[in-house]
């Protein structure tokens, strides 16, 4: 009998993982800042194993892993990591995703505008791959199909916020909490712990995205109501005794709640292809130096729009954008600039039958006079394997901007990826 036992056993296993499908990469990066000293950046080791489980034609199983190994200085840290796992349900006219996902919308590349719903991993900042930048979050996901339209509906019952690098690491963003410490002593500065909202049911975040083809153009609308992913430092002043230091602070990061209503076109005249992004995040956070604001913080409606296009004249491809961000019902004493104005360029090209591609892509902030700029080329001596040699150059005039905050952080990189 325990012999029967173990037989059926084998024979629902075999039958089970010949409905399974493995595929992924093995993938060496190993990156040199481009200081007097040309320490290393990156040092890292990674396993990416995805796995397609296919019972029937009306439904999937996905599951994606990570296991990566980052080795920097005394630290060796292996990390394992369930990117994605996740089933879907096919029926006539709609169809159900269930489990930690990744979800994207937007068409803009580099950036993100209406392509928000998942929270990013930014303790790279956005040098990463886009795939390892979105972090998978528990979700639902419906979608109605309407002839040539589509609707699609989201429900996140739990907030994961952004990761940011630690202070000191080599990413970590320039906040608020510097610029107080460059005038006020450590002592006289009180920083609260953040706390994430609440796991309750009206604190979910949810969406609906309405798409559809309309006379050789793709059109999309969309809704979501959410938590920002960056935490807004508030900063209450008060006064003391020392006429030293007359007063000191007290900050309290904090999560807020956040609509953002967006929209989205892509149509082609001729070989060009023109597309665009738009959204309108309603009273999203800006600091203020307004004295009689009791936390330095204002919630104005803020619109952030893209217009871009791309053609490929033979094997090259280029690709241009320009992004500007508008900070409604402005006044003077808001930090931020009311207008800001961003251009982004991507050149590639392909030579000796595909094998070298050789690529250029910038992105200069015209406001802030600041820039990311990366070169590279990739090589595919055989299929399965690609290397691609690569530098990144960040900077900018202006101290503490998006870019040019990392003006230390120069590289060169190689990566090698074997993908199965």
């Amino acid at each position: 009998m325990q012999r029967i036992t173990q037989v059926l056993l084998l024979t629902m296993l075999n039958g089970l993982l010949a409905q399974v499908e493995i595929d992924g990469y093995v993938k060496n990066y190993n990156a040199i800042r481009l200081n007097k000293d040309y320490d290393y950046l990156i040092l890292r080791n990674r396993l990416r194993l995805n796995l397609n489980y296919l019972p029937s034609e009306y439904a999937l199983g996905y599951a994606s892993f990570d296991v990566k190994n980052d080795h920097m200085g005394d630290q060796n840290d292996l990390e394992l990591n369930l990117r994605e796992m996740y089933i879907d349900l096919y029926f006539d006219h709609y169809d159900l995703r269930i489990g930690k996902q990744q979800i994207v919308w937007g068409k803009a590349d580099g950036l993100f505008i209406t392509d928000i719903i998942n929270p990013l991993n930014l303790r790279e900042f956005i040098l990463a791959d886009f795939e390892d930048i979105r972090m998978g979050i528990n979700s639902i996901k419906v979608q109605a199909y309407f002839g040539n339209s589509r609707l699609e509906s989201i429900w996140i019952p739990q907030f994961v916020p952004a990761k940011f690098s630690e202070p000191g690491e080599a990413w970590a963003f320039y906040t608020p909490i510097d610029e107080i410490a460059k005038s006020i002593p450590d002592t006289l500065i009180m920083i609260y712990n953040i706390t994430e909202p609440e796991k309750r049911l009206n604190n979910s975040e949810y969406g609906f995205r309405y798409s559809t083809h309309f006379k050789g153009i793709d059109l999309a609308l969309s809704y979501f109501y959410t938590w920002d992913d960056y935490p807004v430092f508030r900063q209450y002043f008060q006064l003391t005794n020392n006429p030293l230091t007359p007063f000191s602070v007290t900050i309290k990061p904090e999560y807020d709640r956040l609509t953002v209503l967006g929209g989205t076109f892509a149509s082609t005249i001729g070989p060009l292809v023109i597309r665009g992004e738009g959204a309108l995040y309603q009273k999203r956070n800006f600091y203020t130096e307004n004295a009689a604001d009791g936390d330095r913080v204002v919630q104005k409606d803020f619109l952030n729009y893209m217009i871009g296009g791309e053609i490929s004249p033979g094997k090259t491809f280029i690709s241009g954008q320009f992004i500007q961000e508008i900070i409604l019902d402005y006044d003077d004493l808001v930090v931020n600039d009311k207008i800001v104005n961003t251009g982004t360029l991507l050149l590639s090209d392909t030579f000796v039958n595909e094998t070298i591609k050789p690529e250029i892509f910038v992105i200069y902030n015209f406001t802030h006079e600041d820039y990311w700029n990366r070169f590279s080329i990739k090589y595919y001596p055989v299929d399965g394997v690609e290397i691609i040699l690569a530098a990144d150059i960040l900077g900018g005039k202006k101290d503490n901007k998006l870019f040019s905050q990392f003006d230390d952080n120069d590289n060169v990189y190689i990566k090698l990826k074997y993908s199965f």
